[in-house]
């Protein structure tokens, strides 16, 4: 599985190659997949791109300690795609 990360217009960014949608991604939908692909998020934009945890925050609709958790939680392997 080779992902994209995108960065849009306004400054949002996102990823393909997970099978979930922006939307899906930016509510609190509970599914694995979703869970997993807000994860792998967090963990790019933190700590590869170099986001602040709390902008992270407001763009995925998350707490800030939240996405810090997530961003510093055992690295995921599909992680590899994206860098």
């Amino acid at each position: 599985m080779n992902g994209s990360i995108y960065l849009s217009k306004n400054g949002s960014i996102y990823l393909s190659g997970m099978g979930v949608e922006e939307k899906e991604l930016r509510t609190a939908n509970r599914r694995a997949k979703a869970v997993r692909a807000r994860r792998l998020f967090c963990q790019l934009a933190v700590k590869k791109l170099r986001y602040y945890g709390a902008e992270v925050a407001r763009y995925l609709g998350m707490t800030t300690p939240a996405v810090n958790r997530s961003a510093n939680s055992k690295e995921l392997p599909e992680i590899k795609n994206y860098i």
